[in-house]
């Protein structure tokens, strides 16, 4: 490796960028290929080469840095569009022409903080904690269910 003019951490132009290459290639030895002239190298002492550059400290200072930069952003990012998206959606639902419309922006709401409460999956669970309370339970269906005309007339046809 050619020493040349070093940065403040100690980094020469082409160890820095290696580093910011790793976050770009998905092999360090791709990585070390689109910063150092890899011609007429083996695959072997590329891997060799591109492994021990990235052990070295101060590289990998850098990656991990650019890295934890790298993740940060996107998060903002992300946090960034969900609010874009929340505030453009309250002003649809509060000021819409239509009323289709502003229903259509409260069920996006809705989805977007979590309330579920236009999710046609959502299915509600009753849990029995002992036999006797599904004993009432079940009695309770079932006096429920034969207050239903429909239902009590089935059972006088096979009674």
């Amino acid at each position: 490796m050619t020493q040349g003019k070093r940065d403040s951490d100690g980094l020469t132009p082409k160890m820095r960028a290696f580093a910011e290459a790793t976050l770009d290639y998905p092999t360090l030895s791709e990585a070390y290929r689109a910063v150092y002239d890899a011609d007429g190298m083996r695959p072997a002492t590329i891997r060799k080469e591109a492994s021990k550059l990235a052990t070295d400290p101060r590289v990998a200072g850098i990656i991990d840095r650019l890295t934890a930069e790298r993740v940060a952003n996107q998060r903002t990012e992300g946090a960034r569009l969900r609010e874009f998206v929340r505030e453009r959606l309250v002003e649809e639902a509060t000021a819409a022409d239509s009323a289709s419309s502003r229903v259509r922006a409260v069920e996006l709401l809705g989805k977007l903080a979590g309330v579920q409460a236009f999710d046609p999956e959502r299915t509600e669970q009753t849990v029995v904690t002992s036999a006797a309370e599904a004993e009432v339970e079940l009695e309770s269906a079932l006096e429920e269910a034969l207050r239903d005309p429909k239902v009590a007339q089935l059972f006088e046809k096979t009674g």
